[in-house]
């Protein structure tokens, strides 16, 4: 008996190959995020001297006091419809009296009393190069 196998099932088979591989390629991009964050948030900043400490400036990344702001992004990935998933980084650091506030989004936008302290977009300036070379690499095939 001959066995026959139809383009209709080389292509299904490649698909659902590429899709099995889509997951662990976002883990990786995340973790790329999370690297791009540790320098972003790092390194001296230009602003006002406060005894040893000095803080951003203005349009400047937050400045790292004692790490825990930097240390708190967390790499996750989002799974979505068709076998896709969404990687992304996310910080939980609260504060406030009643912990009400997400620390990232009060310095990215900053307050009436704080210039913003961008660092969500230098973030990901700083992760596509290799987010890019991830999602781009050739995908294994999926024939049986």
């Amino acid at each position: 008996m001959a066995s026959s196998i139809s383009l209709e099932q080389i292509v299904q088979e490649m698909v659902e190959s590429i899709k099995s591989q889509i997951p662990a390629r976002s883990v990786r991009v995340a973790n790329e995020l999370r690297n791009a964050a540790m320098v972003v948030l790092s390194g001296a900043r230009s602003g006002r001297a406060y005894g040893g400490h000095i803080a951003s400036a203005p349009g400047e990344p937050p400045a790292n006091r004692n790490g825990t702001f930097r240390k708190s992004w967390e790499p996750t990935t989002l799974p979505i419809g068709g076998g896709g998933s969404i990687a992304r980084i996310e910080s939980g650091l609260t504060v406030g009296s009643k912990k009400s506030y997400v620390l990232g989004e009060l310095l990215e936008g900053g307050t009436s009393k704080m210039a913003p302290r961008p660092h969500h977009d230098r973030i990901l300036q700083k992760a596509k190069p290799q987010a890019e070379r991830i999602y781009n690499e050739p995908y294994l095939g999926g024939f049986k």
